[in-house]
């Protein structure tokens, strides 16, 4: 009887004394949360548009489309746009359903290719490359999107803005309320994955003449980041 009244008994006496050294730990601690928002300019902007070649064979609507992208492409190079921001992003050869007919077999077959240009640089590059493309017989021109490149600097960046905003608040009210800060027992990220967006704009053209001008409002992203700190605290000397 006694040996199994003590069975009962230890568990409830190890709860006991691990939470009176839970309870003891906690009086020592400090959370603060961390917030940083820092806001960049757009510095990558992309775009694409489509040719489209058509003839009585595949071979011949292949050959009119690649001589329309090659003009183009040559037309990009002259006003500045290198070869390692362009690059063919979708082709497509097949039979033509708009160009049928009894009397003719000059359509009968067409080819579809488009072109992705990304540019790194200013946005009076990419001026100059849609007005090249405008000048010459596409399909289509997208959307233009704007972007971050190197975008992991700029987490890493708002990371450290965080945790230097909570160490901040961390620094107010141990000081405040007569405490120091003794160490860093834990940091937990909250900021989430969604840190920035990507814009997508329809190209707005005002013509005149045989050129283009689009406009584009000055576009700014913003990185959010959030981090819980767990700090030790101390009494002042």
């Amino acid at each position: 009887m006694t040996r199994a009244s003590s069975i009962v008994v230890l568990p409830f006496l190890f709860s006991f004394v691990a939470f009176g050294q839970w309870a003891k730990v906690e009086q020592n601690q400090l959370i603060t949360y961390g917030d940083a928002s820092v806001s960049y300019p757009a510095d990558r902007v992309q775009f694409s548009f489509g040719v489209k070649g058509v003839g009585s064979t595949i071979e011949q609507a292949v050959r009119q489309a690649g001589e329309r992208a090659s003009r183009i492409i040559s037309d990009l190079q002259k006003v500045g746009v290198t070869d390692q921001q362009i690059q063919t992003s979708h082709f497509n050869s097949a039979d033509n359903p708009d160009g049928k007919s009894w009397w003719s077999s000059k359509e009968d077959f067409a080819a579809a290719i488009e072109i992705m240009v990304t540019l790194d640089s200013t946005f009076q590059l990419l001026e100059r490359a849609l007005n090249a493309v405008a000048q010459e017989q596409v399909e289509y021109i997208s959307r233009v999107q704007f972007s971050l490149r190197n975008n992991e600097d700029k987490k890493l960046a708002a990371y450290k803005a965080a945790a230097e905003n909570a160490r901040k608040k961390a620094d107010l009210l141990a000081s405040t309320l007569g405490a120091t800060i003794a160490s860093v027992l834990y940091i937990e990220d909250q900021s989430g994955y969604n840190q920035s967006q990507v814009l997508a704009l329809q190209a707005g053209v005002i013509r005149g003449g045989r050129s283009a001008t689009f406009l584009f409002p000055g576009q700014r992203f913003t990185v959010e980041s959030k981090v819980r700190v767990v700090f030790e605290i101390g009494r002042k000397q």
